[in-house]
């Protein structure tokens, strides 16, 4: 994205992969896209379709600038980069200091920290895998969360519906689910969409603003929760 090395600073630290405007119409876009609510879990929709959040691409445009500027053969830029280094302990808008914040939560964000403020160059190698790592955090956070106990959006699309991440170093995030390769009709992937994401009208996800409040199925004697592995593999209704 044009000059988001530079203005998207801002939005590169670790908790702030949704604050930019851009970011949510990108989001918005997606959900449009598979027919799904706009309320859909952001990370669930991204993973869905395969794509990272902008953060990544904008992160990695500001590292391959800071590398950049290290051979530039300009002595202005060289002037304004040491400049705003020495800005940094000042102003915590500056580039240079934004830049450092936005290391943070990456397991080499002492080395990379450390590169910036002695002038070295930064392994783009070991900083992306670094970064998807990162990303990839409230992944492994829910695989610890069992949804059958828990009415965790997240952990549901990890544990049940997720296409595993690809063990290609090159390859930046999921492959896509196999249903949206097929000639579907838009109603059918619609539907799909918002089963695997979450987006229906099962109890499970109806109970919070139905009258009864309750998530055990209505459909069948069972007296069991009505999620999606309910209605797939258990329900004993003929519909």
């Amino acid at each position: 994205m044009y000059a988001s090395q530079v203005w998207g600073t801002g939005f590169m630290q670790a908790g702030k992969e949704f604050s930019s405007a851009l970011q949510t119409l990108h989001l918005n876009f997606l959900k449009g896209t598979l027919g799904v609510k706009r309320t859909t879990t952001n990370w669930t929709v991204l993973r869905e379709c395969g794509h990272q959040p902008l953060q990544y691409y904008w992160f990695r445009a500001a590292v391959k600038l800071y590398n950049s500027m290290l051979g530039t053969n300009s002595s202005t830029l060289r002037r304004v980069m040491q400049a705003d280094l020495k800005l940094q302990p000042k102003d915590d808008k500056c580039w240079t200091a934004q830049l450092i914040q936005a290391f943070q939560g990456l397991r080499g964000s002492e080395n990379f920290e450390q590169a910036v403020r002695s002038g070295g160059a930064i392994s783009m190698n070991d900083f992306s895998a670094d970064l998807r790592y990162r990303l990839q955090g409230v992944w492994r956070e829910a695989e610890s969360v069992d949804p059958r106990e828990n009415n965790n959006k997240l952990a549901t699309y990890q544990a049940w519906f997720a296409t595993p991440f690809a063990c290609n170093a090159r390859q930046t995030y999921a492959p896509l689910p196999w249903y949206l390769f097929l000639d579907l009709p838009k109603q059918v992937m619609r539907n799909v969409s918002r089963f695997r994401l979450r987006a229906h009208t099962l109890k499970v996800e109806s109970a919070v603003w139905q009258d009864d409040g309750t998530s055990v199925c209505d459909r069948c004697p069972c007296n069991q929760t009505q999620d999606e592995a309910h209605v797939l593999f258990n329900c004993t209704d003929e519909h």
